[in-house]
């Protein structure tokens, strides 16, 4: 009889345990309005990526980060900073204020939109 220990595929040991599925649920329910901007920036940079033939290693030379830290942007699952938008604008040349915005989707939540306080002269 051998010793041999038995190793779990990846895709098994790496999986999230069954017992936390409502604290992720939660944490989705809770994160909701930024996770969704998030995932629109990733989607186009992913448009952009693709129609500029750059790789997520270009990306990640411009913005002088890691590829793993681009790929978790591209993944729609980074809390992006004001610092990392920026970079990420300078270094596409876009600008993705609109998508957060929320310009480039239609949101009717019955709130009308404030109108900007005028500066007196």
């Amino acid at each position: 009889m051998t010793d041999k220990k038995i190793e779990k595929p990846k895709i098994v040991a790496n999986a999230i345990p069954s017992h936390q599925w409502k604290g992720r649920a939660d944490y989705k329910k809770e994160n909701r309005s930024w996770l969704k901007k998030s995932v629109n920036v990733a989607l186009r940079i992913l448009e952009i990526l693709e129609e500029r033939e750059m790789s997520q290693n270009d990306l990640a030379v411009k913005l002088n980060v890691s590829r793993q830290q681009v790929s978790k942007i591209l993944k729609g699952q980074e809390n992006l900073t004001i610092e990392t938008i920026s970079k990420l604008e300078d270094a596409l040349g876009i600008k993705l204020g609109r998508i957060l915005d929320g310009q480039d989707e239609v949101v009717d939540q019955g709130i009308k939109p404030h109108k900007p306080l005028k500066r007196r002269a």
